[in-house]
């Protein structure tokens, strides 16, 4: 491939769509997650040879490219070109949480030799995290299944083009910054003691004024926001491992497994057992 090696960046209505025109994608690395140690970095020994998409779900870090350095929050996106050399490190009491996965686009079912980028510095950020997350997750299972590469792929081409569409038509951005950032901070770490009156420090608010702005941009209030999003996480867990009810209770900060019952109930008119065993 005929790389310069740069970085391709996902930024606003700089990308046009002929520069993202593909058919589908070949897999070269499954969607993969990954929860990452304590003692966590990625240094790569050698250039890529092909597209690593990362999406960061929670966590703090930091990647190094090109003589640039930029920070990594919730809803990050980054698409690396073949040729970089990426470093990467995090926080190891916020370590990072990412979904990954490598691939070399095709158009009519030939490699494309070169993507163009977007000129422009920073980092991009994308929206519905929740879904792209669980989108890649579903391409990984799929990944690994057998004759399950071409669904895989779509799964892939289809979580790109929505990242590549979000670029072309971004929704306004909010006018309170702060308030913006805390909900992408709950909704990948709801489990985390959130109160009505911590969220409000973090944004600087008294907690009425808090809670007015909250629910004109989520539609809730705000522990109605962190529960939905535990309730969230819950049902992944439960369709998704065996892992005990008291347990995935205890992880998503219910001290109280009754209780946790009571609130997956409310939001899904289920309860756990239920939902894990189809009915």
């Amino acid at each position: 491939m005929e790389m310069d090696g740069r970085r391709v960046l996902l930024d606003y209505p700089l990308i046009m769509p002929p520069r993202w025109s593909f058919d589908s994608v070949r897999i070269t690395v499954p969607p993969t997650e990954r929860r990452c140690g304590s003692d966590w970095f990625w240094n790569a020994r050698a250039p890529l040879l092909d597209f690593d998409l990362w999406l960061v779900e929670s966590g703090e870090g930091r990647m190094d490219l090109d003589g640039e350095s930029w920070e990594l929050h919730a809803g990050d996106v980054v698409l690396l070109t073949p040729g970089t050399r990426p470093r990467a490190t995090h926080r190891p009491d916020r370590p990072l949480h990412v979904h990954f996965a490598h691939f070399v686009p095709l158009r009519g079912g030939r490699e494309l030799t070169r993507l163009a980028e977007a000129p422009g510095p920073g980092r991009w950020r994308v929206r519905d995290l929740p879904a792209l997350a669980g989108a890649l997750r579903l391409a990984g299972k799929r990944a690994r299944e057998a004759e399950g590469g071409e669904c895989a792929a779509a799964w892939l081409t289809t979580v790109l083009r929505d990242v590549v569409m979000q670029a072309l038509r971004p929704e306004p951005a909010p006018a309170d910054e702060a308030l913006a950032r805390l909900i992408a901070e709950v909704s990948a770490e709801p489990e985390r003691g959130w109160t009505v009156a911590t969220m409000a420090r973090a944004c600087g608010r008294s907690p009425q004024h808090f809670t007015r702005l909250f629910r004109a941009a989520t539609g809730r209030a705000p522990m109605e926001f962190v529960i939905r999003e535990r309730v969230r996480l819950a049902e992944q867990a439960l369709l998704e491992s065996s892992e005990p009810v008291k347990r995935i209770a205890e992880r998503l900060g219910y001290a109280d497994v009754y209780y946790f019952h009571r609130q997956f109930r409310r939001v899904t008119g289920r309860t756990p057992g239920q939902l894990r065993g189809g009915g």
